[in-house]
Order: C-alpha cells, then sequence, then structure tokens
C-alpha cells in the first residue's frame, strides 16, 4: 500500500505556535505523576485515542493544556464513551494517571515537529493523526518527493519493547522510508520539568536524510 499524501491534512498548517512560543508556556507547567498502575486499564480496556483530544485542544486553542487541562479535555471530549461505559473509581482513577504518564510525550513530540518545521529549509514537515496511529509515522518529512518517517524512541531496553510492539501492530506504506533514530531517555534539552528533543535531535535527523 501506498501513501497518498494528499488524502491526509497536514495538521501542523493549523498551529501558528513556534517552538519558542511553546517552550514559553511550558516552562511553569508542573508535572505530576501517580503510582497507580490499574492493570485493566494498562492492557485490557480500549479506550477512545489519546492523540486526537490533545492535537484537537492544541489547534482550537492555539496553546499546550496543562496535565489537567488535557485530562479535562479528553473526558469532556469522549463524555459519551464513559457514559457508556460507566467505570468505577478506580478504573477512573488508573485511566488519569495513564493519561497523565502519556502526556509529556506528547508535548515532546509537537514540540519537535514544530523545530524541525521551523530549522529544516526545502522540505515539508508533516503530521496527522491518522498516519501517526494507523501508520506508524510519528512526524513525516518529505523532501525531493521521497516520504522519510521519523520514529524516535528512548534507547532503553523498555522504550526499544515498545517500539517493537508499535511496529508490529501499524500498517507501513511500501513508498515511504522509515527512521527509526533511538535517543537518550532525557532528550537533549529542558524547559521546566520537561525534557525535549533539540540541536542533538535535529541533528540526527539531518544526518539520517542523508544517508538515505
Amino acid at each position: 500500500m501506498k501513501l497518498v499524501i494528499g488524502e491526509y491534512q497536514n495538521f501542523l498548517d493549523y498551529s501558528s505556535l513556534t517552538s519558542e512560543k511553546i517552550l514559553s508556556i511550558i516552562e511553569n507547567y508542573s508535572l505530576s505523576f501517580s503510582q497507580v498502575r490499574n492493570q485493566m486499564v494498562e492492557w485490557n480496556i480500549h479506550f477512545p485515542m489519546f492523540i486526537k483530544p490533545f492535537y484537537n485542544y492544541v489547534y482550537h486553542y492555539q496553546t499546550i493544556p496543562n496535565q489537567l487541562d488535557y485530562l479535562n479535555y479528553y473526558l469532556a471530549t469522549n463524555v459519551q464513551y464513559f457514559i457508556e461505559a460507566d467505570l468505577d473509581h478506580q478504573t477512573m482513577l488508573g485511566l488519569a494517571a495513564r493519561l497523565y504518564r502519556t502526556y509529556p510525550s506528547l508535548v515532546r513530540d509537537i514540540h519537535f515537529s514544530t523545530l524541525l518545521k521551523e530549522r529544516l529549509h526545502g522540505v515539508v514537515v508533516f503530521y496527522n493523526t491518522q498516519l501517526d496511529i494507523h501508520n506508524d509515522i510519528d512526524t513525516l518529512i518529505i523532501a525531493n518527493n521521497q516520504y522519510y518517517s521519523l520514529s524516535l524512541f528512548t534507547g532503553t531496553a523498555n522504550g526499544r519493547k515498545a517500539r517493537a510492539k508499535k511496529v508490529h501492530r501499524h500498517t507501513r506504506f511500501s513508498n515511504v522510508t522509515y527512521i527509526e533514530l533511538p535517543v537518550s531517555f532525557k532528550g537533549s534539552s529542558q524547559c521546566g520539568d520537561f525534557f525535549l528533543y533539540g540541536n542533538r535531535e535535529l541533528n540526527l535527523v539531518t544526518q539520517q536524510l542523508l544517508l538515505t
């Protein structure tokens, strides 16, 4: 199956945020994490996707939500699901904990996609939630009429294991070159409580594009 890019919207076109603006928004956000890990929440219940509400919030409000705003927007977006599911209190606590853990990586990814868009010249940086969810494309770069999918993940044993699972459950396109970049758990840049991708990862991407 081939990627037909005209069938997808580039969500980055709908954001007015710059990488510096994102930093100024999140620098005073505090991250908090619960030790709750509900096994049903982690492995057995198929919740509505976590990614779309985050990006919808960004594009609707033109800002980055904090953890609580993200949680509340996710619940409001999927209110009919939760009315029908009628989940107990412990399950909801487990879901909140999981959303809170997911949140920093969503912030990291949108910041890096925005940074790539600003710094890489002569290419198109493309992000679409459908491509992310279904086709293993975290960020797409279009250069010289070629498609390159960037997948950045932590180079730890757990990170590689999670990455392998993600690859297994996605449908890849035959006309896309998939570039995998294991990186440091903490990234190369810090803003307040957030560890982000920065110049080190930008240089890795540039090197990989030159090699392909």
